[in-house]
């Protein structure tokens, strides 16, 4: 039996002495709990059109005879969080919907903010309307939410989840009027408050314009579907003469399939089948019904499901394409072709502003862009301000990307684009994008993690980090470098081993041999040139006694591994020209208190202090690559800790006056990249085409032959 509301005494009534074998009906959570609750006690199988705010676990236990014809709310959350990535909506969104008591809308929240979060999105507010039955005055209480929300968010993506009908027609035109259906602002219907849109009242579906709302797919070519509809018209107009829309939807097909899905299972059964065996027969389903596949798992129907993705527009509804777990979006429900790019997309308040592309065509279009480039610049190779023109490394990547997505058709930014030099610090210039003082900023802007929560980034196109440059000197040729392989030390111990050695073997050869014997000073020479030969070459006196040979064997293997080490110090001195400088290490300049240099507009002065702990007297601030010069010869700065891509083409440069100091500290950040405010989505669509790999797939030498100095 189908049925509206029921209370407690009408379901029991209903089982007890109708004799029911199954209800189904229940349009809210309230009326399918009380009747599954009873219908669990009485082993009737309950088919409601609501989804259940709970896990299937918990559904089967407080309610094992509850059967819900609804999918999972999990796949219409992926698709409209995929909507917002595919319009590059990334930076936060407003989640509007009216307050459940029963608490159905705490689980679609949940699934859809893990959603968002996959995608790089999240909720930046929520706005939660009262139950419309509970207020006074309706339109009172919704200017007053809106006014709140006006008032503490700036983002203009809305999504509608979802609201009663009354609701729903009230809060579209108190938005209309309160300037939050904008050609600015972007509203996605969920399918909840979607189903109810054939209902809404005239001045709300024109307030509606431009919205986008999702739709569950269903076929409505199969000739099943063309005799319901048809039979569906003639009975809407004769019980309803005064409604003009008369086209089923998502609930009458539903409901049409549930009553197909019950008169299958008693089919199966031959008339003979208790409550028991009616569930697990309703439960085994697996047929085509109007609203598309009809199997269940978990008490539900299965969770894979087709969307339409619908743009409303004032006359009629424009479908832009499709969009499914497995393949994304397409254009076509049927071969499921990938989409390359939505068609033209109406936008709220504007019959003229459209998205193409997949991409939002910049709604601030009436102004320029203002972008915002650095004016204190320590090399001029990355940035050059100038007051008519900005050249360098980056305003070279700026524009040739900006290139590609223009001839690509990927993105079109606005035809006007000013810039404006900033003479103030790297981290003033961020925060005056983050305040939209200006729109976005282009130079060498490295990403942290404190710029990170303030704006939006592109993706890096050149590492960061610090290195540590110091000044050296080359190694000059002596006329006694031969002796500098070995330490003072290691020369007198040498010494010391080598007359050691004559003295044990004058000792004991000079009784018994005749080649050590004779007058003292021939003695002497004789052994001094036995020990010295062993050097070089074997030598001609004969040993007599074997105490002897035992010391030169020892004697022999010291020679061998000084005579090795020699050779392969000198020949490191002779081939390579080394660098000498009295700057060691980190440690060495905090130890010592040595003074450093560093970009005075850049964030590295604040690294020092907060995270290495330098004290502040000792840092320098120097805003130029002369001046970094000046300092290092006058004696100023010790040692200069810069940012990688410019450490790499200061020392590239003056090669023979500096080089990298201690290889262990080089701390590594985000990269260099561009900024833009969150509003500015056009930046973002730099992310896939700034890297080196697609810009040299494109040709585009002229940028990657920099890149070279850099290594």
């Amino acid at each position: 039996m189908f049925m509206g509301f029921l209370n407690f005494a009408t379901a029991e009534e209903l089982i007890k002495e109708k004799q029911v074998q199954v209800i189904m009906g229940m349009e809210t959570w309230e009326e399918a709990a009380l009747v599954a609750d009873i219908g669990s006690r009485a082993r009737v199988p309950v088919l409601s059109f609501v989804t259940v705010p709970f896990t299937p676990a918990l559904v089967r236990l407080g309610w094992p005879f509850l059967v819900q014809m609804v999918t999972d709310d999990s796949e219409q959350m992926n698709c409209i969080a995929a909507i917002v990535q595919s319009f590059n909506w990334r930076r936060s969104v407003v989640v509007i919907y009216e307050e459940d008591i029963h608490g159905s809308d705490s689980r679609k929240l949940t699934l859809l903010s893990k959603a968002l979060k996959n995608v790089g999105s999240d909720i930046d507010y929520h706005l939660v309307l009262p139950p419309f039955s509970d207020l006074s005055n309706p339109q009172q209480s919704i200017n007053k939410e809106l006014s709140k929300l006006e008032n503490t968010t700036k983002s203009r993506v809305f999504i509608f989840l979802q609201s009663s009908l009354p609701l729903t027609n009230l809060l579209f035109s108190e938005a209309k009027k309160m300037s939050f259906m904008q050609k600015d602002s972007v509203w996605i219907i969920a399918d909840t408050t979607r189903s109810l849109l054939n209902s809404v009242s005239p001045p709300a579906v024109s307030a509606m314009e431009g919205t986008l709302g999702i739709n569950p797919y269903y076929s409505e070519n199969s000739s099943s579907f063309k005799h319901f509809h048809e039979q569906f018209q003639q009975n809407f107009q004769l019980d309803y003469p005064e409604e003009d829309n008369t086209e089923p939807g998502i609930h009458a097909l539903r409901a049409y399939d549930s009553i197909m899905t019950i008169t299958q299972a008693i089919v199966k059964s031959a008339g003979k089948m208790n409550s028991s065996k009616m569930l697990e027969s309703i439960l085994s389903s697996n047929f085509t019904g109007l609203s598309g596949e009809l199997r269940f798992e978990e008490g539900r129907l299965s969770s894979y499901q087709k969307f339409s993705i619908v743009n409303f527009g004032n006359q009629e509804n424009n479908n832009l394409g499709f969009w499914s777990s497995e393949l994304g979006f397409s254009d076509s429900p049927s071969t499921m072709k990938k989409l390359a790019g939505f068609a033209e997309v109406l936008r709220p308040g504007d019959p003229k502003r459209i998205l193409r592309e997949g991409v939002i065509l910049a709604d601030l279009y009436a102004r320029p862009m203002n972008i915002a480039v650095p004016g204190i610049v320590s090399f001029k190779e990355f940035l050059s301000p100038d007051k008519k023109r900005f050249t360098g490394f980056c305003i070279s990547v700026y524009e040739e990307v900006k290139k590609i997505l223009e001839d690509d058709h990927i993105y079109s930014l606005p035809s006007t684009t000013e810039f404006h030099q900033y003479n103030g610090s790297y981290n003033d210039l961020v925060e005056s994008v983050h305040n939209e003082t200006f729109d976005a900023a282009v130079g060498d802007i490295t990403i942290t993690t404190e710029r990170w929560d303030q704006v939006e980034f592109t993706v890096p196109f050149i590492e960061s980090g610090l290195l540590i440059v110091v000044p050296v000197k080359p190694r000059t040729s002596k006329a006694w470098l031969f002796l500098k392989p070995f330490t003072m030390k290691m020369w007198v111990a040498t010494g010391a081993i080598f007359f050691y050695t004559m003295f044990i073997v004058w000792f004991l050869e000079q009784r018994s041999n005749p080649e050590f014997s004779g007058p003292w000073k021939e003695q002497l020479g004789n052994v001094l040139w036995f020990t010295f030969s062993t050097l070089f070459f074997a030598h001609r006196e004969k040993i007599k006694s074997n105490y002897t040979r035992t010391v030169i064997v020892v004697w022999l293997f010291v020679v061998l591994i000084l005579i090795e080490s020699y050779a392969a110090s000198l020949t490191s001195m002779l081939t390579f020209s080394r660098l000498q400088s009295p700057v060691r290490d980190i440690e060495w300049i905090k130890t010592t208190n040595a003074i450093v240099g560093c970009d005075g507009a850049a964030f590295v002065r604040k690294y020092l202090e907060e995270d290495e702990l330098f004290e502040p007297g000792n840092i320098i601030d120097i805003g130029s690559e002369s001046e970094f010069q000046t300092a290092f010869k006058n004696g100023r700065i010790q040692a200069a800790v810069l940012e990688v891509p410019h450490a790499k083409v200061f020392v590239n440069k003056h090669c023979k006056q500096y080089a990298y100091g201690d290889g262990s500290f080089t701390r590594r950040f985000g990269g260099l990249g561009f900024v833009s405010s969150s509003e500015w989505n056009s930046f973002h669509s730099f992310h896939s085409l700034i890297s080196p790999s697609y810009l040299l797939h494109q040709k585009k030498k002229n940028i990657l032959s920099f890149k070279k100095v850099l290594h």
